[in-house]
């Protein structure tokens, strides 16, 4: 009898020791599960999943075991783009609302109704800053005014999360605030020498939030002139603000590396490979990644291409050369292309019609194939084409040498074979063309 009444004594503790995180989303009919991640600075641990109902509820429950930190929601894909932050003190259910117009709000949890109240008031402040900045003239003491205001609620909000998790963020948001009037260049000047001068790089907590990725992200391609120069040297200030801490550079430097590639700024991502990520993935063996940073650099603007072997047609003999010895030609369209990828074969009649007209230009047609032979009467349709072929596909050495991840993708080189292009799709390539 002993050992049950002691188990019936401890489990009004372990009952009370649970928690929930709940909830709804609207419109519900766009939604349907939504799944918990526990955040640390070098993971994401899955928790749980709920199902929505009909009206848009969940409940997600928590253990006793589960400790304080960031917790992220995850509610549609892909995870990275449609997830929200909740901080977790271990003493409190959570509730909150999620609407895909509105955003969040949460209406239970000191820690998040403080951190979505004083991020309201904040994003307020500075919309007026703007647009009083943005007037002619300047109504200067109306600025004194709002940056007095601005002091003023970041001195209350500190206040009231002293004690909570909240308050590590709410001190690291601070922003540079003016004692007097400010010309908008003196001022965007001290804003960003100040802006990362209240994190503490230290705190766990901020270390597994996205609110330090999105402050730093901030920082290199928001508050930084758009040159090289200017990028870079935003870059090694934020490595340098973030320290030691290997799993947080390691994400915001891929981040940033990401990003200048979408921006096409080879000579940036390739410093971010070079200083800094190639070693970080050296050391870590992450050899996808390195891969990626090897294929990007290879295929940057300016590069000699890779070499590979090709072959053509010549009096109705076959020749063997290679991409390098190729000559003739002012430039050359190089596309990556398959003889079992549908969009390939839709786009390369257009490619062959359109170059019809540039007759300066060669292609250079790389077909990634598992099977010679579908390849072989596929190239048939284009005998002017100069044809290579990568068996293996994606695992075909030539097509990690070029990065290749989808087909077709095209690079425009130079008569040397220098990378002079990296059209995103046929229209890029046409547009090139025709401006050239």
């Amino acid at each position: 009898m002993r050992p049950l009444t002691y188990l019936c004594l401890l489990l009004p503790f372990f009952m009370l020791g649970q928690h929930t995180i709940s909830g709804s989303f609207s419109p519900a009919e766009e939604f349907s599960y939504v799944l918990l991640y526990r955040a640390t600075p070098s993971k994401t641990d899955y928790i749980g999943q709920a199902k929505l109902s009909d009206d848009g509820a969940f409940s997600l429950e928590l253990d006793g075991n589960q400790p304080p930190g960031i917790y992220k929601i995850v509610y549609a894909i892909p995870q990275e783009e449609n997830n929200f932050n909740l901080i977790y003190n271990g003493k409190e259910d959570i509730v909150v609302h999620y609407d895909l117009e509105e955003g969040l709000t949460v209406s239970q949890s000191m820690n998040n109704i403080l951190w979505l109240d004083y991020m309201s008031h904040m994003m307020a402040i500075n919309q007026h800053i703007g647009a009083l900045y943005s007037k002619e003239p300047v109504d200067k003491k109306a600025l004194e005014e709002v940056f007095e205001e601005q002091g003023n609620i970041q001195e209350t909000f500190e206040n009231k999360s002293n004690g909570l998790l909240v308050e590590a963020f709410i001190k690291g948001n601070k922003m540079y605030v003016p004692k007097t009037y400010e010309p908008i260049s003196e001022y965007g000047t001290h804003l960003k020498a100040e802006y990362l001068n209240y994190i503490d790089f230290e705190n766990p907590l901020i270390q597994s939030s996205d609110f330090l990725l999105d402050r730093l992200m901030a920082y290199v391609l928001e508050m930084t002139p758009e040159n090289p120069d200017a990028y870079k040297k935003a870059i090694d200030e934020v490595v340098g603000k973030v320290g030691n801490h290997q799993e947080v550079k390691k994400i915001i430097l891929e981040m940033l590396w990401q990003s200048m590639t979408e921006k096409s700024q080879d000579d940036v991502a390739n410093y971010i490979s070079d200083q800094y990520l190639m070693a970080i993935a050296k050391q870590e063996k992450d050899t996808y990644l390195l891969k990626m940073l090897s294929a990007y650099k290879n295929t940057s603007v300016g590069k000699v291409a890779k070499d590979f072997n090709i072959s053509y047609g010549l009096n109705g003999e076959s020749v063997t050369t290679t991409l390098h010895d190729l000559s003739g030609y002012d430039s050359y369209l190089l596309i990556f292309w398959s003889s079992g990828c549908g969009h390939c074969l839709a786009e390369l009649p257009q490619v062959k019609a359109f170059m019809e007209s540039n007759p300066k230009v060669g292609v250079v047609a790389f077909g990634l194939e598992e099977q010679y032979a579908e390849w072989k009467n596929e190239i048939k349709n284009y005998p002017h084409f100069f044809h290579a072929i990568g068996l293996g596909h994606w695992e075909n050495p030539t097509a990690i040498e070029y990065g290749i991840s989808s087909t077709p993708t095209y690079f425009v080189l130079d008569q040397d074979k220098k990378v002079i292009f990296k059209p995103y799709d046929l229209e890029a390539v046409k547009s090139y063309f025709k401006e050239d």
